[in-house]
């Protein structure tokens, strides 16, 4: 993970051994483990030798607010506890926009619940995310000639045009790295009624870098960390 636009204060209660009172902030811009969140706002403390005790962490991406639904630990030793993030409301057309290819066009809205762990080398490892419709929308798939040779050639026609009655995501793996996706989507062409749903499912393993655009979005510092900041420098 990589974090960009860093800002935050943070008061020390002891330096030997390293403490801070509770409710300790840190912003970053843009935080990029792959999909490039931005406007992170972490809320901490360091409890002495014992580690960092993460209370909550709130970020967006594509239209969706993500935020960790309990606090978790990061020891100085031994295994940290496992984070439970959710994210409500990711806009489909925004998330298509940011994919590195045009072959996918989507509308809608989708909401997600994730259950991450750090690994022992410090990396984010995706244990389940669970990404599902809140609401219909349409799917547009015009697969690239390196695709349709290998693709189902039904499954080709289906993708083409599909007014999306429910959509399932589920996706493990390294956030930075290799993830297995598993789709199925109920819906039917807008030429057909919903007599003619259909279910379809099928899976893929790619990276979050390799299917979206790792620019980062415009980001606003939150106005209590910007008064801390200008209280810094007084």
């Amino acid at each position: 993970a990589k974090a960009e636009a860093v800002n935050g204060v943070v008061t020390l209660t002891s330096l030997i051994p390293l403490a801070t009172p509770e409710n300790q902030q840190i912003f970053a811009g843009i935080f990029n483990t792959g999909i490039p969140f931005n406007d992170l706002l972490m809320n901490f403390h360091i409890v002495p030798q014992k580690g960092i005790e993460v209370s909550n962490i709130r970020m967006k991406y594509a239209g969706a607010q993500f935020k960790t639904i309990k606090s978790f630990s990061i020891p100085y030793e031994g295994q940290p506890s496992q984070i439970l993030l959710e994210g409500n409301g990711l806009n489909l057309s925004m998330l298509t926009h940011n994919l590195k290819s045009s072959a996918l066009q989507m509308d809608g809205v989708m909401n997600s619940e994730w259950m991450i762990s750090l690994t022992d080398d410090k990396k984010l490892k995706i244990n389940r995310a669970l990404f599902t419709t809140k609401l219909p929308g349409t799917l547009h798939f015009t697969a690239p000639d390196s695709l349709k040779g290998s693709m189902n050639p039904q499954m080709l026609d289906y993708l083409k045009d599909v007014i999306v009655k429910n959509m399932k995501i589920t996706a493990n793996g390294q956030m930075d790295g290799q993830i297995t996706f598993d789709v199925s989507i109920k819906g039917h062409s807008p030429l057909e009624t919903e007599e003619n749903d259909q279910d379809v499912s099928f899976d893929f393993k790619s990276s979050f870098k390799n299917l979206l655009k790792q620019e980062g979005g415009r980001f606003e510092i939150p106005s209590d960390i910007l008064l801390s900041l200008q209280n810094y420098t007084k």
